[in-house]
This record gives C-alpha cells, sequence and structure tokens, in this order.
C-alpha cells in the first residue's frame, strides 16, 4: 500500500512539472506558439546571446543598474532605443504565466512574434517583439513616436532576427559538443589545439 501511494505521488508530480514546462510546437502556426507561451509559466533569465556583437548600434550600460545581465539596453544607428532579455520555462516562485497576443509578422518566417497585450494596449508607442530558440524566449522592446512605428518595428525586427540567429547557433554549437564522446570532449577541454 505504502508503494502504491508513493507511486501515484511521483505520477502526480511528473504530471504537475510537464504541465508548467512544456516542449516548444514543432509547427509553425501562430496558434500552436500562442498556446506554448501562454500556458507555460516564465522567468526572465541571464541572456545567452551577445547584443555588443550584432552591429546594431550602440549597447548602453543598463542605465547604471547592474542586473547581472538580465537586460541589455541598446540604442540603434537611427537613434531608436530598445531592451533586450532573455526568459525560459520554469516552476519556481519568480515565474509568471506568459500574457498578450503573438502576432504574426509578414514574411517572417522564424518564431518571431509582434504582441498585443496591456502594456502595449496602455502605451500605443511600445512595440514588444517575442521569439523562440529550443526552450528559451526573447523579448525586444522599443517605442515609437506614432507616426515611425513601421521603421521602428523593422529595427526591431532586424534585432530579433540577430538574437535569434545567435542563439541557434549556441544552441547547434552546444549540441554539437555534446553529442561528442566524453574522452573526445575532455580531450579538447584540456587542449584547446588537438
Amino acid at each position: 500500500m505504502k508503494a502504491c501511494i508513493q507511486i501515484a505521488t511521483l505520477l502526480i508530480a511528473i504530471l504537475a512539472m510537464s504541465a508548467c514546462t512544456r516542449a516548444p510546437p514543432d509547427e509553425a502556426p501562430v496558434e500552436n506558439w500562442q498556446k506554448y507561451y501562454s500556458n507555460t509559466r516564465w522567468y526572465f533569465a541571464p541572456y545567452q546571446a551577445v547584443p555588443s556583437e550584432w552591429n546594431a548600434g550602440k549597447v548602453e550600460d543598463n542605465h547604471g543598474y547592474n542586473n547581472y545581465g538580465i537586460q541589455a539596453y541598446l540604442t540603434t544607428t537611427s537613434g531608436t532605443p530598445m531592451s533586450y532579455e532573455e526568459f525560459e520555462p520554469s516552476t519556481g516562485l519568480k515565474s509568471y504565466l506568459g500574457n498578450g497576443t503573438l502576432i504574426g509578422l509578414p514574411g517572417v518566417s522564424r518564431p518571431i512574434f509582434d504582441v498585443n497585450c496591456w502594456y502595449t494596449q496602455n502605451d500605443p508607442r511600445k512595440i514588444l517583439l517575442i521569439g523562440f530558440i529550443g526552450g528559451r524566449g526573447f523579448k525586444i522592446e522599443a517605442t515609437h513616436s506614432g507616426t515611425n512605428r513601421p521603421v521602428v518595428l523593422q529595427e526591431a525586427l532586424n534585432i530579433a532576427q540577430k538574437a535569434y540567429q545567435q542563439l541557434l547557433d549556441k544552441r547547434l554549437k552546444d549540441k554539437g559538443a555534446s553529442n561528442q564522446a566524453p574522452e573526445d570532449t575532455a580531450r579538447k577541454l584540456a587542449d584547446p589545439q588537438h
């Protein structure tokens, strides 16, 4: 009887954890990404992309805040201020459900979306783009003047595509390293010229 209770408890725990960390969809329709985003609990994580390598403008000093690489501030070459953040699925206390409606962008085949949410509704000058790579997400926030929304949206999309590519390259590199035999990996770490 005690074993049955332990097995039942284990199954309930596994189901609860899998409900909080869903796998990203394989299919491209916005509806699948919307379900994934809305039904997953997220937390902001230190970013893995390197904004200073995007050649997209000037990377600021986080406006004087030491936030351990959680948020990067950029000023594009045209002078548009933007922020960049990454997030991951989490079951922790500081996690939140994805909110807002993801909107597909014309001509964009990667999972990068415009977002309509309370934030953009309260301040119509705000643009939020959210993208997904592997289980990780990223967010670009920009502000437009009202008349230049298409220009700022394109600038934000250019940055989002650079972030996506950099995260994809990192993911493929990490995956390639994990597919090597342990002795090969250890040898390369010990002697990088090998």
